[in-house]
């Protein structure tokens, strides 16, 4: 009987929290066309992607700083937080997303040692600048920088060509059988 009860307890507890975190709304979202800072050139195709969670707690429309769970921004995979770890810096100054302003962020993460340095930089509607040990990044939003979010995740080009790929290749299949 006792073990009946604590299995029932932790149910309910995980219960709880599924229901609290249900309340999390994820938004995908990608920018497209940015002036390239390291090569002096406007690159129409280049993209940048992430992700955030938050939860519009006061349900204004707007997802402010405060309501963040998480984000993902290209190379950077953030909280709701600043800290500094020894050779770690990461900081989200600045965060907010609504249908009508778009998105808005600003912020900051940094590893550096005697060894190696890697930082990765952003702040919409101004720049992305990503510095590694082995590649850099050194985007300009312009005017021409064109903005989505969706609910669902929105597919990188590799995957549109895997998709093409594969239903030629099922008509491919399909054209030889009749």
């Amino acid at each position: 009987m006792e073990l009946f009860v604590k299995k029932a307890a932790v149910a309910g507890i995980l219960g709880l929290f599924a229901m609290a975190s249900a309340s999390a709304d994820t938004l995908y979202f990608a920018y497209k066309g940015f002036y390239d800072d390291e090569y002096n050139v406007y690159r129409p195709n280049a993209n940048l992607t992430g992700s955030f969670t938050a939860n519009d707690l006061n349900a204004d429309g707007i997802y402010s700083k405060d309501e963040l769970v998480s984000l993902s921004f290209g190379r950077l995979d953030t909280t709701n937080t600043c800290w500094q770890a020894g050779p770690v810096t990461e900081c989200l100054y600045v965060f907010s997303y609504s249908a009508e302003q778009g998105l808005t962020v600003d912020a900051t993460y940094v590893v550096s040692d005697e060894h190696s340095a890697t930082s990765t930089i952003v702040s919409t509607g101004d720049y992305y600048n990503h510095y590694g040990s082995s590649s850099r990044t050194l985007y300009s939003w312009t005017p021409e920088t064109q903005f989505w979010v969706s609910t669902s995740p929105i597919p990188e080009p590799a995957t549109w060509a895997m998709l093409g790929v594969g239903l030629s290749g099922l008509m491919l299949a399909r054209r030889r059988r009749g």
